[in-house]
Parts: C-alpha cells; structure tokens; sequence
C-alpha cells in the first residue's frame, strides 16, 4: 500500500521476502518468509500482501526488539525497498499441562 493508501498493482513481482534481525544481535536474519517457500501471500492485481508467522517461528524469536525490511523483486531483476521498520515482541505466553 502506497501512503495514499492506493492499492499498487504487483503483477509485475516474481517473489517478496520478508526478513527479521535481532535489534543489537546477529547480522544472520533471526527469521525470513517469502513467497517463494512459505510465509508471504500476495494478491498482485488488489495489492495485498499477507505475512503470517506460525507459533514455531514465533517461539524462536527470543528477542524483544527486531528490524525488518519486506522486498519484492520484478521481472527483470529490479528489487525495491517496500517497507522497513521495527517489531516489538510485547509478550509470550507457555503453554501450561
């Protein structure tokens, strides 16, 4: 989605990815979704992408502060920045027996 709030058309974007690091840890992505594996959902025509994190994925994000950055990459090898910023992991809950 555009700042106008426009949806962009991706018919154009042969894959997205998506990537998580750790705020003051590794350089190595503590987690990656994409198109290509598992993760990222587009619609390209509407303009909507959907990240879905499932509960292994999430239990191994151990930290409370995370960078990410979402890139979509064109036919044609062109990749562009769509959106970047931070993630705050608020709470966990265990599972109890």
């Amino acid at each position: 989605i555009q700042p106008n709030r426009k949806p962009v058309n991706y018919t154009d974007v042969t894959s997205a990815t998506m990537t998580f690091w750790e705020v003051g840890g590794s350089s190595t992505a503590a987690l990656t979704l994409s198109t290509a594996t598992s993760g990222l959902e587009m619609t390209a025509a509407s303009g909507r992408i959907l990240a879905t994190i499932t509960d292994e994925q999430a239990t191994a994000l151990t930290g409370d502060q995370y960078v990410y950055a979402l890139e979509l990459n064109w036919t044609g090898g062109a990749v562009d920045r769509l959106v970047d910023g931070t993630m705050t992991v608020l709470a966990r809950s265990e599972a109890t027996s």
